[in-house]
């Protein structure tokens, strides 16, 4: 399989993962409210149907790009908080060679330098290489590319959809079982 299309089938994999594990997650609990208030099938069924639209509701909103005016506000306004960062007074106390000092400057103006490691670690030790508490989504994430079929084609947390891609998949896949239940179960 070619990178390009390996990548595809890894996202679409680890989208249908992420979608099952939602659904799943979402039909227990909303089985066992539903269970507290005796409202049986239905209830769940009910539940499904106002949480899948309420999730396409937010996916639709996380998928809308940044309009274009505010995408150049922000950039000015971390560009000019970058230069005011470097135009502080250093304190006299500092004991860092001239290069530490010049690599923090260029990484302070331009956050694309490498940097060296001190830049790429965080306070837990932890860089970008680690997949720990960085890792896009959180729990759910973690288990969904943990699980068949996205554990069969990994994909790198980078390279992962993001959360309007994968709230949608799971509306829809809430949807999709509120509309059999409703029309094969008769609930």
């Amino acid at each position: 399989m070619t990178g390009a299309r390996r990548h595809w089938v890894g996202k679409a994999a680890y989208i249908v993962t992420y979608a099952a594990i939602g659904t799943i997650g979402v039909s227990v609990a909303l089985a066992a409210v539903s269970a507290l208030y005796e409202a049986g099938a239905s209830g769940v069924k009910f539940g499904q149907f106002v949480a899948g639209w309420l999730l396409l509701g937010y996916a639709a909103i996380k998928l809308r790009p940044t309009a274009a005016w505010k995408r150049e506000t922000e950039s000015d306004e971390a560009t000019s908080a970058r230069v005011q960062q470097t135009a502080d007074p250093v304190d006299e106390d500092d004991e860092r060679s001239d290069r530490e000092k010049a690599t923090d400057a260029a990484n302070v103006l331009n956050p694309f330098t490498g940097g060296g490691r001190r830049s790429r670690v965080d306070a837990n030790g932890r860089g970008p290489d680690d997949f720990g508490e960085e890792e896009r989504g959180g729990t759910v994430a973690r288990l969904a590319a943990r699980l068949p079929p996205a554990s069969l084609v990994p994909l790198q947390p980078a390279d992962r959809p993001g959360v309007g891609v994968t709230a949608g998949a799971t509306a829809l896949c809430l949807l999709a079982v509120s509309f059999v239940l409703e029309v094969s179960f008769g609930v």
